[in-house]
């Protein structure tokens, strides 16, 4: 189910499509159909989306932030200038 006269439901994806002005409920309800059956998730995103001051960061900038931690989380060293890798030794 998608409240698509919620008020909470239309800011929220306002701000998530960034428009300028709320969505009328048909227009709503006509993006909404691509959500079925998880509409109900889908408004339960909305509201939070309108509680929030700032979205966090999406498109490129969220992917090129997610692969540095998952750089940093899997041991890859970074370069430090000024300072070298020593080898290990074999026996």
């Amino acid at each position: 189910m998608l409240p698509v006269d919620d008020y909470g439901v239309r800011k929220g994806f306002a701000k998530m499509r960034k428009l300028a002005e709320l969505p009328k409920p048909k227009e709503l309800m006509a993006y909404g159909e691509r959500w079925r059956p998880y509409r109900s998730v889908a408004s339960w995103y909305m509201w939070r989306a309108a509680e929030m001051k700032d979205l966090p960061l999406a498109g490129t900038a969220a992917k090129k932030a997610a692969s540095a931690g998952v750089k940093a989380k899997t041991g890859a060293k970074a370069a430090i200038p000024g300072t070298r890798t020593r080898k290990r030794a074999t026996k």
